[in-house]
């Protein structure tokens, strides 16, 4: 099916941008280029200022400093509707009087289009997100994931340079959003649009982004791919809320070629590491749970990277067992292995927590984020 749009998708920047509530800063010289045709998901806990900056783009919010341009053009004070941007709000925000189809048609209807024209855009609007079947229906007679589809529909519709969605999927249930977000990336693959798309879920951003900006406290923490955020968090914040994360704070002991020695109360740390360190710094690593190894018995001898622990529990997570080890201070490390690796899983027995210095990255000592809760 050939897309919808007419209208080719358009890059957005955001430069400097600025917005203060009070004597607070929602968002605070945020800095920003996303490529036109890119899914690009704005991560963070609530309170960090993606929606406000979402908002900015849309022209809900003017910036107090900076500019928001959609491809060359400063939008300036420009109203919503003058915009090239569509937005698919969290509440969908349907008419409950009206039909599917005049839902999708509300904005054309606005705008005056020929009704010919107009029943041939809504027709092919509700075939992209497989809703026509329902057009006659009330959105009192949909689902969660249907009414989401209209919404969809309805945004779509205007052939927008860039949609803009702010939360959508987060009153679907878990298996549904799941579904949601695979037909999502679908769709914004097949009509080359620019997606925006706000959210906290970060495995949600995970699976659809093409770029990620990662925020905290109205500021970019980290914009990169998936990958990159994940893999290699540039700070302490991105490593605790991108996935599940072990810290452990401690004092660098001495430097070894392209790595450093961190002595932290659990034990010796070494860490493959390009980051300017000093002997005597303070900071923490962090290891993630499929990076931890957990073997049996105790280590024979103090080295980096091996920790005597106490196994404390083990539960299984489809094909991945999570296992518990408790060092003698009490701390508790996480592990994920795979159930055909074999670990030991009895419990209250010695054991011994390794991973390669690779696995390990270094921050400063400061606070990081509380891994985010399961959706």
């Amino acid at each position: 099916m050939s897309p919808t749009t007419r209208n080719p998708a358009a890059s957005v920047d955001l430069v400097g941008v600025g917005k203060r509530y009070g004597a607070a800063w929602a968002v605070e010289d945020l800095a920003l280029h996303i490529d036109a045709g890119q899914f690009v998901s704005l991560l963070g806990p609530s309170g960090c200022g993606k929606t406000t900056t979402l908002r900015m783009v849309g022209g809900f919010e003017l910036p107090d400093r900076g500019s928001v341009l959609i491809g060359d053009a400063d939008m300036g004070s420009l109203p919503p509707h003058r915009r090239p941007v569509n937005t698919v709000f969290q509440s969908y925000a349907l008419f409950p009087h009206l039909s599917v189809a005049d839902n999708v048609a509300y904005g054309l209807t606005m705008r005056r289009v020929p009704k010919a024209q107009l029943r041939d855009r809504v027709d092919r609007a509700l075939d992209l997100v497989r809703m026509r079947s329902f057009a006659g229906r009330r959105p009192s007679q949909l689902s969660g994931g249907q009414q989401q589809r209209v919404a969809m529909a309805r945004a779509l519709v205007n052939e927008p340079s860039v949609l803009l969605l702010d939360e959508p999927m987060s009153a679907l249930d878990r298996k549904l959003r799941e579904e949601m977000q695979v037909e999502l990336k679908l769709l914004q693959h097949e009509l080359g649009v620019t997606f925006v798309f706000v959210t906290h879920d970060q495995g949600e951003a995970l699976t659809m982004s093409d770029q990620i900006a990662v925020m905290n406290q109205g500021r970019l923490e980290q914009y990169g791919t998936p990958s990159e955020v994940y893999d290699h968090p540039a700070t302490g914040f991105v490593a605790g809320f991108i996935g599940q994360q072990n810290f452990l704070s401690g004092r660098v002991t001495g430097i070894r070629g392209d790595g450093a020695l961190v002595q932290t109360p659990q034990g010796v740390v070494l860490a493959t590491t390009d980051a300017p360190l000093s002997t005597g710094d303070e900071v923490q690593v962090a290891v993630r749970p499929e990076t931890v190894q957990v073997l049996s018995g105790v280590p024979t001898a103090e080295e980096p990277n091996r920790i005597a622990a106490t196994l404390r529990g083990v539960s299984q997570i489809g094909h991945t067992l999570q296992l518990v080890a408790e060092t003698p201070d009490g701390t508790r490390i996480v592990a994920a292995i795979p159930r055909s690796a074999a670990p030991p899983t009895q419990l209250d027995v010695p054991v011994t927590i390794a991973w390669a210095p690779a696995a390990v990255r270094i921050f400063p000592a400061g606070p990081t984020a509380a891994p985010p809760t399961a959706p």
